[in-house]
């Protein structure tokens, strides 16, 4: 029987209770790894009077709520230590006595002289799953958990988490006897954390292409193509999809967040043309030819938490599209005002200038300053709205229409225009009006307008009675000739000197009758009279 029992710094008091040891082989793999070994311990405390036994029940429970403390027994000389016991249930059975009081009490501790690659933990679980979808997409499944015991000073859920993490340490493994491909990508991660019962487990799922040309090295594309007819018949083409990189900086061919460069315009257009070669007859040979321009819109979708990119581009046969050096689209489109009733023609082109590139997705400072806005706004220099004008007059006239207008008596000098910008979505819109109306100052002031009158010499005659019982004409009254201009502009007031010579070289006359003039913002006006 033995001397003394203690757990930690609790001593069961006398009498001592009963020791005993089951021992449970625990076999992992097929070979005995380590041995779960419970202690039963049964015994009663005594007093003299119920107060007594109630303080020592309470002293008991006490000792116990450190958990895995050593287990130290006592017989005579020897002694014996169940380390790190885990106090499993302590009872105390009922009584009608006040001097005495059973109890039962059970705790169990590992045996680790037999560990193997199992240290410390209980219940691993390390299997790889193989599973290949469409477009010869291959996705690895990593399960490892474990049940976590408590034989150092860890706590057995650390025990639990360092041999889950171990297992994780070297990555993807390819242990597949049928699946062969290219770099792995770690794409998500899950952890099962339950620290109630000291488990922890880790699900890693990995995804690779098994193509011998797989799309991007940098991530797993998931792309799709659509060929269509639009509504008034014009061809279009899409290709979209998904880039999926590496969630984990430690796996992968190329590492690091997944940008637009790693699905460029250039492979989108690969792409579309394959689908066209694989799915156009041999009459619509050609029809496609388009696509080879590259696209003529495109859009990214960037989640950095995610490592994902996805993307969609637009290929479209459209005559009214212009891709300007390579990264700009210029939509234009162009409307004419003509009517019997008046001898005016007027045409107005209404286009726009938007970023279609691939330069970096973020810049710092003024938005006007950025690569972007910058590529657009160089490229609308290029751009002529009198050439796509007398473009769409040519295109108008003809035998189709049966109006003939020679679209080169349109004035260069648009009577209207109107330059939108903005820097934070990369876009410049515009508008300009056009008309076959004469320019008389040739282009150097805007939007003259010029109103004539010439009121003519006027001579009142009467007739008189003579002597001789004729009749006479006699000159009662005459009235000079006057010659009257009306001039406006929208011009600055520093341009009135140029509207004065423009009015006076039509306003004919020897002497000034009256003379005026009236500034604005941006418009101008001059009168001028003169006696003739």
């Amino acid at each position: 029987m033995a001397t003394s029992i203690t757990y930690g710094s609790y001593s069961f008091p006398e009498p001592i209770p009963i020791f005993s040891e089951e021992d449970a082989p625990v076999s992992l793999e097929g070979s005995y790894d380590h041995s779960a070994i419970r202690v039963n311990l049964v015994g009663y405390l005594t007093g003299s009077d119920l107060s007594g036994l109630d303080l020592q029940k309470m002293q008991m429970i006490s000792g116990f709520l450190n958990e895995y403390q050593d287990l130290n027994v006592t017989v005579e000389n020897q002694s014996k230590t169940c380390p790190k016991a885990f106090v499993e249930s302590i009872d105390f059975a009922d009584s009608d006595l006040t001097t005495f009081l059973p109890y039962s009490l059970t705790a169990l501790y590992y045996s680790g002289e037999s560990f193997s690659e199992y240290h410390k933990v209980t219940e691993p679980t390390n299997s790889w799953s193989y599973s290949e979808g469409d477009k010869k997409i291959i996705t690895a499944t990593h399960e490892v958990s474990a049940k976590g015991l408590k034989v150092d000073s860890s706590s057995a859920f650390d025990n639990a988490k360092e041999f889950v993490t171990g297992k994780l340490s070297g990555g993807f493994q390819d242990v597949s006897l049928f699946n062969k491909g290219g770099s792995p990508f770690l794409t998500s991660r899950t952890e099962n954390i339950d620290r109630k019962s000291d488990i922890y487990g880790v699900t890693e799922v990995y995804s690779y292409s098994s193509s011998d040309r797989p799309l991007s090295d940098s991530g797993i594309v998931d792309v799709s193509t659509s060929i269509s007819y639009g509504v008034n018949q014009e061809l279009s083409v899409s290709v979209q999809g998904s880039i999926q990189g590496s969630i984990d900086s430690n796996t992968g061919a190329q590492v690091g967040l997944l940008t637009t460069g790693n699905f460029t315009a250039e492979q989108a257009t690969d792409v579309a043309i394959n689908a066209l070669v694989n799915s156009y007859s041999d009459y619509e040979s050609g029809v496609y030819s388009f696509v080879s321009n590259g696209p003529s819109a495109f859009s990214y979708d960037i989640d950095t938490g995610a490592n994902s990119v996805g993307f969609s581009f637009s290929f479209l046969d459209s005559e009214n599209l212009d891709i300007i050096n390579e990264d700009v689209v210029h939509k234009h489109s162009t409307s004419i005002a003509l009517s019997k009733d008046s001898a005016i023609t007027s045409v107005s082109v209404n286009g726009s200038l938007s970023y279609q590139g691939v330069l970096a997705i973020s810049s710092t400072g003024e938005f006007e300053q950025n690569a972007r806005f910058q590529a657009v706004d160089s490229a609308f220099s290029s751009v002529d709205p009198y050439y796509i004008a007398r473009s769409s007059i040519d295109d108008f006239t003809g035998v189709a229409t049966g109006y003939e207008f020679n679209s080169s008596y349109l004035n260069p000098e648009p009577l209207s225009f109107n330059i939108t910008k903005n820097p934070i979505d990369n876009i410049l819109t515009y508008n300009y009006s056009y008309s076959n109306s004469i320019d008389f100052s040739s282009g150097s002031l805007n939007n003259l307008k010029i109103s004539i009158k010439d009121k003519k010499p006027l001579q009142i005659n009467s007739v008189q009675e003579t002597l001789s019982g004729f009749q006479a004409s006699q000159v009662i009254s005459r009235s000079l000739g006057q010659y009257s201009i009306s001039t406006q502009s929208d011009n600055p007031s520093s341009d009135l000197g140029k509207l004065k010579e423009i009015a006076s070289g039509y306003c004919s006359g020897s002497h000034i009758l009256s003379e005026s003039f009236s500034t604005g913002q941006n418009t101008i006006n001059y009168n001028l009279s003169k006696y003739y």
